[in-house]
């Protein structure tokens, strides 16, 4: 029963965890600066954003599902993971550009790696999440060309 659902379902576990993330969160901000654009939202607010994300997602593959149509599980893996990675790096990358305050005199003797470029990563995984976002539109307009091409 639940095979035929299994996208669906797959895209509201990932839903509900990121809506248990935004519960816990706490009252941390996500500053986001774009030359003359300066934006500040806190943390919660953003996860609950990725959460009705992926009920969206949720319900246009339930809706495909229930109309007979559905959509390609290769594409649908290809979205969800290169979403979920992309979301990671940025998530990851964000944190290690947050400002420490606290100076340690070790910090001196410890061997110094070469510096990071997370603006690279996170550039990387933005182009990784429109590529993902792109494969959800294909996966769409497939399920609806497929269906049509059958039904003839």
């Amino acid at each position: 029963m639940f095979k035929s659902y299994l996208i669906s379902l797959i895209y509201c576990s990932t839903a509900l965890i990121l809506g248990v993330l935004a519960l816990f969160e706490e009252s941390e901000t996500l500053d986001i600066v774009l030359q003359n654009f300066y934006l500040v939202l806190p943390k919660k607010i953003v996860w609950l954003i990725l959460c009705f994300l992926f009920l969206f997602f949720a319900g246009v593959s339930l809706t495909f599902q229930l109309f007979r149509k559905p959509m390609n599980k290769y594409l649908f893996l290809i979205h969800f993971i290169f979403t979920i990675l992309g979301l990671m790096v940025i998530h990851f990358a964000v944190q290690q550009e947050a400002p420490q305050t606290a100076y340690n005199a070790m910090d001196d003797s410890l061997p110094k790696s070469g510096p990071v470029n997370w603006l690279e990563w996170v550039n990387l995984a933005s182009y990784g999440l429109i590529g993902a976002q792109i494969v959800f539109g294909i996966n769409i307009l497939l399920s609806i060309l497929w269906y049509r091409k059958k039904a003839v």
